[in-house]
């Protein structure tokens, strides 16, 4: 699977509703509705890492490095539009669940995230039937960082 998908398929994740911890139903509506607002809008790529490597976002040909998350999708990295199944701030670090359709083929990617003030962090196994990352800076992925776009 292409960067690009990849990247997008972790960007889509960022739109979706976090779910809350406990299952009462009041709680997880308020969490899903702070988690899509902070998401929503214009994103910039601003740092990219391969297995573990740093990737110039300037020499990075292949993936455009703007980001738009409007409801529950992702659009901007790569060809498709992904959605975003699961965003689930309750764990550390967050996890979130992408999916995106095409040509009747369903392709999900497990991955983690981390929202720091203005700033969100996606790590995305770069093959999308592998495990969910246990962390940042874990091998076979992809870490791509953005900040929310002024205006």
């Amino acid at each position: 699977m292409r960067l690009a998908t990849l990247a997008g398929l972790l960007m889509a994740g960022l739109a979706l509703a976090p779910l809350a911890r406990g299952g009462e139903k009041d709680d997880t509506e308020k969490v899903r509705k702070e988690g899509l607002k902070a998401l929503q809008g214009e994103w910039d790529l601003t740092a990219l890492t391969i297995s573990g490597k740093k990737v110039a976002v300037s020499e990075e040909k292949k993936l455009p490095t703007k980001l738009s998350v409007e409801e529950d999708k992702l659009t901007g990295l790569g060809p498709d539009t992904f959605t975003l199944k699961l965003l689930d701030p309750s764990k550390k670090p967050g996890w979130i669940d992408l999916e995106s359709e095409k040509a009747g083929k369903t392709t999900q990617i497990k991955g983690i995230y981390e929202v720091t003030g203005n700033e969100v962090r996606f790590c995305l196994p770069l093959l999308p039937a592998a495990p969910r990352p246990e962390s940042f800076d874990a091998r076979n992925s992809v870490v791509l960082k953005f900040k929310k776009s002024a205006g």
